[in-house]
């Protein structure tokens, strides 16, 4: 959501998509440290991590939640059941859900059944 005559949300994914890049891995401090500066910065969300990885994310989400910064906290999910969960047992009130778009990763993810996706995606909204 867009707050007033905002034109435009910062979405930041730092949390989550920069520790994707090589040789990048942050504490806890410095996740915690991180999004507190991101929130000063003016970010409205941040995507702060995967919690279908494992218990560690997890906890270290829980940890960021533990901040409550008055922005929106959100957890980045393959459109599966099971992602999903994950993410709400951690305690977000937002879900980023991903799916393929591109006909190559439908082939390998879907065997190229576009409806199997499409019904995936219902199911867990």
């Amino acid at each position: 959501f867009i707050k007033g005559n905002d034109m435009a949300l910062i979405n930041d994914t730092t949390l989550r998509d920069g520790e994707q890049a090589p040789y990048v891995s942050f504490t806890l401090e410095e996740k915690l440290l991180i999004a507190q500066l991101l929130y000063e910065s003016g970010a409205d969300e941040l995507e702060v991590g995967i919690p279908a990885m494992g218990s560690k994310e997890q906890e270290e989400l829980k940890e960021i939640l533990s901040l409550d910064l008055p922005i929106q906290i959100m957890s980045w999910n393959r459109a599966t059941m099971e992602d999903l969960e994950s993410s709400l047992k951690c305690g977000v009130k937002a879900v980023d859900l991903s799916i393929p778009v591109s006909q190559i990763l439908i082939d390998v993810k879907f065997k190229g059944k576009i409806d199997k996706l499409l019904k995936n995606l219902e199911d867990v909204v």
